[in-house]
């Protein structure tokens, strides 16, 4: 941000000639001016005075608040007209001699900026506008409603700026904030819209960030000028009597940091020293700030930055697992910890934090203290996308600050295919199988369409007569007859390779097989699975409707190694009396298969008459609701 620049402010007989200088149409305002303010020319000061705020030294928090209240209470009081039209004439004069409007500059970094429209002191003042551009007004940046339109707050030039009108009825009384999507912005980029700030969802006004730090630091000064003074003020969502509301300090204290103190602000300080023989104690001392409200709430700003270089990286198992790692922000307020947040759905899903409303771990939410730079999510899905913001965060409890404005880190990963000894997860088809050898374990589904031959062919005619026992050729078609759209799958020694084989177990053709193995190319360069360990059949064989079971139900084809599936399409409660072996299903209770779904189970399927007592049982390891 570019510092705003501002001419010096004339002194004490340099008042008179400024005024004197202004046209005709000026000369009565300006005259009337000096003879209303002559009691202060003969003192005025430029700068701090020596040991001004020496009763606020080495304190913090309330005590620093009240101290400074005592120091700049009981200024004097100036009329509101003419007295406030006046006193911008060196409180809100850029070095041409136009108004300084921050409702319409545009700092470019020259001294007088580039506004869409100048206004002339005096002669372009109003009070009623139809368009910008119009005339300037008396903005009082808290507005009066909020103080009751009272004296001394109505004419405190500390609050109040020339603006042009018609931005000025815009703004309303609606409070600051940060607006998402704008219903109408000025020609300079003040917006008016709801608010994305944490903590208030009304509409607010947004003015341009080189002035937030000056609006700002009008509010503190209004607090602490105020402080215990406010008995009876209306208030407002931003503020309480004089006093920023959680929402409104953290965000007020974030511009402060944001916007620092330019010269524009400390020459308007000591203008309106000369007029209201009192200061701005957090455009002289910025640490005043967060020396009361930090220490005296117990918060901390909202972090200055977010965290850079957020990467989501496939972990290992890659099938389940993603890995998170960041670099901690920096910035003149560090954060305390961050919140990961998570989605299986887009990045859009991931709702924002809000402020005072803690968010505890659970799923794809975690906490993570800061300096920890990772964190790894396990026991995902497969073959899913995983979608996660990161947002800093300062403080804990209803003081919790987060950061969620400026560009939020972002970062997604998709597991793999999942795979794993005696777990069904998510298979490859064949040609997935083909088109991604890996060296991995896999589960392939497939039909049986025949027996491996050679490198390129494959017997797809029964009987299989004469063909090798220990290679057969699975395909996506059941009728498949091309060998180089196959998996060719070898068969170790033992009960697989006797149970899968054609030539002995001809009832299989056809059927849909899962196999387990390492998958690379059998016959090179033929894609296929070796060293196969385990196998099952990926029809079900059984299965039970909707409703009670009234009857034992048994289901073995006798071959060892062969994991059925029953298919479960309403809650059951399941019982299990031993590993792998039995199932027992009773009428009604609480563990919910979704409809459709599979329960992989080897043994006895049994029904109960009455709901059983299952704690504590163990055993089978059943799938998630949902999954396989």
């Amino acid at each position: 941000m570019q510092p705003h620049q501002h001419n010096q402010h004339p002194t004490d007989m340099n008042i008179l000639t400024f005024a004197l200088s202004h046209s005709l149409s000026r000369k009565i305002a300006s005259i009337s001016f000096i003879v209303f303010f002559s009691g202060i020319m003969v003192a005025g000061f430029a700068e701090i005075p020596t040991g001004y705020y020496n009763t606020a030294s080495g304190l913090s928090g309330t005590a620093l608040q009240a101290a400074l209240h005592n120091i700049i209470k009981n200024h004097t009081v100036i009329s509101y007209t003419p007295g406030v039209w006046n006193a911008f004439y060196t409180t809100d004069d850029k070095p041409n001699g136009t108004v300084w409007d921050m409702y319409s500059d545009i700092p470019d970094g020259t001294a007088n900026g580039n506004p869409p429209y100048v206004y002339q002191f005096g002669s372009d003042q109003c009070g009623n506008a139809s368009q910008e551009g119009d005339c300037y007004s008396r903005e009082h940046s808290w507005p009066k409603s909020w103080f009751g339109d009272t004296s001394p707050m109505n004419t405190d030039l500390f609050h109040i700026y020339p603006a042009d009108q018609y931005v000025n009825n815009r703004h309303s009384d609606y409070p600051f904030g940060k607006v998402g999507t704008a219903t109408w912005t000025s020609q300079n980029g003040c917006k008016v819209g709801p608010c994305v700030t944490s903590g208030y969802t009304g509409t607010v006004f947004e003015p341009r960030n080189e002035y937030k730090g000056d609006f700002a630091r009008s509010y503190f000064y209004m607090s602490t000028r105020y402080y215990t003074e406010d008995a009876g003020w209306p208030g407002s969502p931003m503020v309480t009597g004089s006093q920023l509301n959680p929402w409104a300090l953290a965000m007020m204290l974030l511009w402060h940091q944001q916007d620092p103190v330019s010269q524009k602000e400390t020459d308007r300080n000591n203008a309106i020293y000369l007029i209201q023989h009192n200061r701005n104690p957090f455009i002289d001392h910025p640490e005043y700030a967060e020396n009361i409200w930090v220490p005296n709430t117990g918060i901390k700003a909202e972090p200055t930055n977010h965290v850079t270089g957020f990467t989501v990286a496939i972990g290992s198992p890659s099938y389940s697992t993603v890995v998170l790692t960041w670099t901690d922000a920096t910035g003149t307020v560090i954060p305390d910890a961050y919140l990961i947040k998570g989605s299986t759905v887009s990045f859009a899903d991931i709702t924002n934090p809000v402020d005072g409303v803690p968010t505890d771990d659970g799923g794809l939410i975690k906490n993570i203290f800061a300096n920890v730079q990772t964190y790894s999510f396990t026991g995902l899905s497969a073959s899913m996308t995983y979608y996660f913001k990161i947002f800093p965060y300062t403080n804990s409890g209803t003081n919790i600050n987060y950061k969620i404005n400026g560009t939020i880190p972002t970062g997604s990963a998709t597991t793999s295919i999942g795979s794993g000894t005696g777990t069904l997860l998510n298979p490859y088809t064949c040609s997935q199988a083909i088109a991604n050898q890996t060296m991995t374990l896999k589960w392939v589904s497939g039909y049986i369409v025949g027996v491996a031959i050679s490198q390129t062919g494959a017997n797809t005619t029964p009987p299989f007569t004469g063909a090798p026992n220990y290679n057969i050729a699975i395909s996506d078609n059941i009728n498949d007859i091309q060998a180089s759209t196959m998996l060719f799958v070898q068969l170790p020694a033992g009960d697989i390779r006797t149970n899968l084989n054609l030539i002995s177990n001809l009832s299989n053709f056809r059927k849909k097989v899962l196999v387990y193995g390492s998958l690379e190319p059998y016959f090179s360069p033929h894609a296929g699975l070796k060293s196969t360990s385990d196998y099952k059949w990926d029809n079900p064989t059984n299965s039970i409707a909707s409703g009670y079971w009234n009857a034992a139900t048994t289901w073995d084809t006798g071959i060892p190694y062969q994991h059925d599936n029953v298919t479960v399409l309403s809650p059951v409660t399941l019982d299990v009396s031993s590993p792998c072996n039995n199932l027992t299903v009773g009428t009604g209770g609480t563990f919910i298969i979704n409809p459709g779904k599979v329960v992989t189970v080897n043994g006895t399927l049994t029904t109960l008459g009455e709901l059983m007592n299952h704690a504590g049982d163990q055993g089978i390891q059943t799938k998630e609701p949902g999954k396989k």
